[in-house]
């Protein structure tokens, strides 16, 4: 059977296939930044606490999103790899928790 993508209507760019269904980041990323506006945004990187995809589909859960912990987690496997964060994290910017906290190491 074929795998179908769609392009992205802002980057042109099909969206990732993983393990055969479609995953858009785009879209993704637009409801984590409406859940999250203090971590997630244009240009916005935030260092983040380990094992806070627990947390966010908690509160995804609770706000009715349709959020999954599998989107939250392929959403932030791209998102913490971006170059800024990872500079952000080599340079000591404290990690924060899912209400923008900074948290302790």
């Amino acid at each position: 059977m074929p795998q179908q993508t769609l392009q992205s209507q802002h980057t042109g760019e099909p969206p990732a296939v993983v393990h055969g269904a479609p995953f858009d980041f785009e879209q993704v990323g637009l409801e984590m930044e409406r859940l999250w506006p203090q971590l997630f945004g244009p240009e916005l990187h935030v260092p983040l606490k380990v094992g806070i995809t627990n947390d966010l589909h908690a509160e995804a859960i609770a706000s009715g999103s349709t959020l999954s912990k599998r989107k939250i987690r392929l959403f932030l496997g791209r998102y913490c790899s971006h170059p800024e964060y990872l500079r952000l994290l080599a340079s000591g910017v404290p990690r924060h928790d899912h209400n923008g906290i900074p948290i302790e190491s």
